[in-house]
């Protein structure tokens, strides 16, 4: 795998934390009814992330998880370099049906989504604004974003499809073991995960 950031700027490492703070994989683990778990990611450049629970043929419509307006926290950006533990607590459903997930990211520079964090001069975190009508219009491209590339895998004519790169761990005490690296060269991606009981 290269090293340069710029020949992968959009790779994207991602590792699921159980409420026991043991670390598992997206695609291995084996999920109980009602399990609890965070969320990590880590890349190199600054991305926007939203998160949505597809269900088969569209059946009910996909539904977005993160980020959630009632947190305006939940935009920030996520900043290249650092590991980000997602704010929110996520739960399996509590029922014995497998579930799917997809994370969509955008780059900071994708004209796409619109920005809703806005970063101040000589800061790096960004300041957040609570403007419901940009946060209601991120939703919307996230959504639009992930409903085509559940489609055909596509978004302005162009492939959103991540490649996947992953050890066959399914638990372990250290991120490493189990992280899945999503690799893509757009300025955007979507990937969509079984999450298997």
């Amino acid at each position: 795998m290269p090293s340069d950031a710029a020949a992968l700027p959009a790779g994207v490492k991602v590792w699921f934390q159980l409420a026991d703070g043991r670390f598992v994989s997206p695609t291995h683990h084996r999920w109980q009814p009602g399990e609890q778990f965070y969320i990590h990611l880590e890349a190199p450049v600054p991305l926007r992330v939203a998160l949505f629970q597809n269900y088969p043929e569209d059946r009910p419509a996909s539904r977005q998880v993160y980020p959630d307006r009632q947190y305006p926290e939940s935009f920030r950006l996520m900043m290249p370099g650092q590991s980000t533990r997602l704010p929110t607590l996520f739960s399996m459903d509590k029922d014995l049906r497998d579930e799917l997930m997809s994370i969509v990211v955008a780059r900071v520079d994708c004209t796409e989504v619109p920005v809703v964090v806005m970063p101040d001069p000589g800061v790096v975190s960004g300041t957040i604004t609570t403007d419901e009508g940009i946060m209601k219009s991120a939703d919307a491209k996230f959504a639009e974003i992930n409903h085509a590339a559940l489609k055909d895998s596509t978004w302005g004519g162009q492939s959103t499809k991540f490649q996947i790169s992953n050890a066959d761990v399914d638990i372990s005490r250290t991120a490493d073991e189990v992280a899945v690296i999503m690799l893509s060269p757009g300025l955007l991606g979507q990937c969509q995960f079984t999450l298997k009981k």
